[in-house]
């Protein structure tokens, strides 16, 4: 995979979905280390997440069967430790400030991803932290989507509310577009507002702030 370059606008569901990507395919990288007589094989995924770590493909032993099976087990087990923070947690801010050591929403394998795609920008410690949060934001909305047929409505509407407070964060770092966060954000409303004129007059307000943040966002960029 080529190196990733990080135009905010275009790019940022780009690293998102990489960081997904090598997740799901965890087993596919492992199985892709080279064997005897097959030292060439190198995969797009396992290219991604060597770059982000710095390791080499040359420099990966072969793996046995049993082993390729107990380290994709690993890798899987710490995906759902990570998932299991934020049912913990389902309301948890955003973190301000340097983001030193690994949040535990964040799983191993996706911290190794984000920190390697932190280091090609200007600031790596402000580009880790936006896209730490960003991933926290991902797996909150996740979670709040899996629970549309949840009994549960307060936790659905501490999750949608704490979303939609987020939104414009989400254009002013060039990770979301207008329409898509009016797309999530009709969504949300229908678990944060239960009266319908409320909810009428949240969204217009919402969507006049959105539009205002983008407009904002896009002046500053034409300036520049």
């Amino acid at each position: 995979m080529a190196q990733v370059h990080l135009d905010r606008n275009t790019n940022t569901k780009w690293v998102m979905a990489a960081v997904a990507l090598a997740v799901a395919a965890a087993a596919a990288v492992w199985l892709s280390r080279p064997h005897d007589g097959d030292g060439s094989r190198v995969t797009a995924v396992q290219a991604s997440a060597t770059h982000a770590s710095g390791v080499g493909v040359s420099d990966l032993p072969p793996m046995s069967a049993s082993q390729v099976e107990a380290e994709t087990k690993v890798i899987m087990a710490s995906q759902q430790e990570a998932a299991k923070e934020v049912e913990k947690q389902p309301a948890m801010k955003p973190i301000l400030g340097p983001v030193k050591d690994r949040p535990a929403f964040v799983s191993a394998l996706e911290w190794q991803m984000l920190k390697g795609v932190a280091q090609q920008a200007a600031d790596p410690d402000k580009e880790l932290t936006r896209l730490v949060n960003f991933l926290r934001f991902n797996k909150q909305l996740e979670l709040w989507e899996s629970l549309a047929s949840s009994p549960d409505k307060a936790k659905r509407h501490d999750l949608a509310e704490q979303l939609l407070g987020e939104l414009p964060t989400r254009i002013t770092n060039g990770e979301m577009d207008v329409k898509e966060t009016q797309r999530i954000m009709s969504g949300l409303l229908n678990d944060a507002e239960p009266n319908a004129q409320a909810r009428s007059d949240r969204a217009a307000a919402l969507t006049k702030r959105l539009t205002e943040v983008a407009a904002s966002v896009a002046a500053a960029s034409q300036a520049q």
